[in-house]
């Protein structure tokens, strides 16, 4: 998304089901699912450490479905900027996620 306009974004997600990403890399856009005309859902891969529950309190606050999966941090990065580091999570974890996410956005 990071590569389109701003109005291009919301418009991209205004017409999704749905958002993966990591905590704090456009989650924000929750705002934007059509949550309102039909089921939508969100899936959050949190690192170990993130304190805050903002995404999963705004999705529940507009009625969107909700998925955390637990994520590592790269060992290379600093903690004090943990928003910029790749992350690592089960893949096994993530599946379960979407699968839950999906099957709320289906029926």
């Amino acid at each position: 998304l990071e590569a389109l306009p701003v109005a291009a974004q919301a418009r991209e997600v205004a017409a999704a089901a749905g958002l993966v990403a990591v905590h704090g890399q456009a989650l924000a856009w929750v705002l934007f699912l059509p949550w309102a005309e039909r089921r939508t859902a969100a899936v959050e891969l949190r690192p170990r450490g993130a304190k805050a529950n903002i995404y999963e309190a705004l999705s529940a606050a507009l009625g969107v479905r909700y998925e955390r999966v637990a994520a590592t941090l790269a060992d290379s990065c600093p903690s004090a900027r943990w928003l910029q580091c790749n992350v690592t999570a089960s893949p096994q974890k993530v599946t379960a996620a979407l699968v839950r996410a999906a099957a709320h956005v289906s029926s």
